[in-house]
């Protein structure tokens, strides 16, 4: 018999060429949730590690402060006007060597949705595009406990007033909008529905929605809070003011 062609034997026919398309498209669609899962997993973790920066920098600023609480920040009022030069958002990054909020909206740097700064966690869920933020209309991603620190700027919690810290939390992810602080009715859980918490105690972890999530009734008052037994707690203790 004549010897086929090198060419020919080396040569794949359709049939041969469909089947290992379809064997690499098997595979792909069994690695890919596994690989999904792995890039939340690796997401969730950079935000851990950033809310734990966050809350030790409160820490280093509580300590030069009388053991006093920072400023949460109001929404009603530009980031650099009245009260909000003392917000955390101001006052904390340069205890980590960063650039205040205010100082990055004049830079014309603001943190948006997919911004590499310490105020964006790497998760977005926000997919539209976010513009026109100004220093009057800022966009956040994580926030302070807006519950240790009463509305009035002249009322301070300070850390011998808790009763629970290893349950308290200091900071967490919050909405993708303009309140620069969270509370049991406005948090977001962007990690397989939970959030990154660093707590009053040193400690981070990560908190499944159900246990953060409160009433609006239950948010707006501390007794109510405290009046059932929690894993979580947001008002320091059961007088705290709103």
């Amino acid at each position: 018999m004549r010897n086929r062609p090198l060419h020919e034997k080396l040569a794949f026919t359709i049939i041969e060429l469909m089947v290992v398309i379809a064997i690499i498209a098997i595979l792909v669609s069994l690695l890919a949730p596994a690989l999904s899962g792995a890039k939340r997993k690796a997401q969730s973790l950079q935000c851990r590690y950033k809310v734990r920066q966050w809350g030790l920098a409160f820490k280093y600023w509580t300590d030069d402060n009388d053991d006093l609480f920072c400023y949460k920040g109001t929404e009603r009022m530009p980031i650099d006007r009245g009260p909000n030069t003392n917000a955390w958002y101001n006052v904390i990054p340069p205890k980590m060597g960063k650039d205040s909020l205010t100082n990055l909206y004049e830079q014309k740097r603001p943190p948006l949705p997919h911004s590499r700064t310490m105020f964006n966690c790497p998760t977005p869920l926000t997919r539209r595009a976010v513009t026109n933020v100004t220093k009057a209309r800022p966009w956040f991603m994580y926030g302070m406990n807006g519950r240790l620190v009463p509305t009035s700027p002249s009322e301070k919690v300070r850390e011998a007033d808790l009763q629970r810290p290893d349950q308290t939390i200091l900071f967490t992810d919050t909405h993708e909008r303009f309140v620069p602080y969270a509370t049991g009715a406005y948090f977001l859980a962007r990690h397989d529905l939970k959030s990154s918490c660093y707590f009053l105690d040193g400690h981070t972890e990560s908190v499944k929605s159900n246990f953060l999530y409160r009433t609006r009734r239950t948010d707006g008052s501390a007794a109510r809070e405290w009046a059932t037994n929690r894993m979580v707690y947001w008002f320091p203790h059961p007088r705290a003011r709103r």
